[in-house]
């Protein structure tokens, strides 16, 4: 990348309302699925969360309401650090 690129885009806006959520959504989603690749080999093989009465369950209905909050207050336009 040229000098007067990295320039451009330093200086470029940050995305603002449904373009600003969705780059969070974005950068979370690519987050997640690489630290499941390197975390679980097969996260599609591991299915622990569908066993009624698992922790794994239980942390697995935890992380969506945590992730439903969070998608709640970005559409609500609210500032607060996601979890």
């Amino acid at each position: 990348m040229s000098r007067r690129q990295a320039t451009k885009r330093k200086i470029a806006r940050k995305p603002t309302g449904l373009a600003a959520i969705r780059t969070v959504l974005k950068q979370r989603a690519y987050d997640l699925a690489r630290w499941l690749a390197q975390t679980v080999p097969d996260p599609r093989k591991e299915q622990r969360h569908l066993d009624a009465g698992s922790p794994e369950r239980a942390y697995w209905h935890y992380g969506y309401l945590v992730a439903v909050r969070d998608v709640h207050a970005l559409i609500q336009g609210r500032r607060r650090r996601l979890r």
